[in-house]
């Protein structure tokens, strides 16, 4: 987040009509110790970077629940190698010659188990009960929700 690039003066404003209501008081999913603890650290950072801020509650004007989504990717994935070994396993099986020249693949490695991963999430909020009432403003390739019917 620290990467994150802030448009000076940048404001985003939406369009929701004057007299919508929203829910101010939504029940949060609870948390293991694992997504709390990810969940507080995610927090800060944003804190921290200026991304979002403390407010009053009598301030608020809709509630958004945050949702951690479990990440599909947990370990680093295959190595190059490894990714062309499969390629060549796959030619192989359908009677293509293989597409990479590479050496036998290494016998794997037993002495050394895989260490388990922390789980990652991704925080999400739901906006649903918003959007439904803003508009969608126009960006300069037109409407896309237009162009895509």
């Amino acid at each position: 987040m620290s990467k994150v690039n802030l448009i000076p003066r940048a404001v985003h404003k939406f369009k929701v009509p004057e007299d919508a209501t929203f829910h101010t008081k939504i029940p949060q999913h609870s948390f293991n110790p694992d997504q709390k603890a990810f969940m507080e650290a995610k927090v800060n950072n944003m804190l921290k970077a200026g991304i979002i801020c403390p407010m009053h509650p009598g301030e608020v004007k809709c509630v958004a629940p945050s949702v951690l989504a479990h990440k599909v990717h947990e370990n680093t994935g295959l190595s190059s190698n490894e990714l062309k070994h499969k390629v060549n396993d796959e030619c192989i099986k359908y009677g293509l010659l293989a597409a990479f020249d590479l050496p036998p693949r290494p016998p794997p490695s037993e002495d050394k188990p895989m260490a388990a991963s922390p789980k990652k999430w991704c925080l999400c909020q739901d906006f649903r009960e918003i959007n439904k009432l803003t508009p969608i403003t126009p960006v300069p390739q037109g409407d896309i929700h237009t162009k895509q019917l």
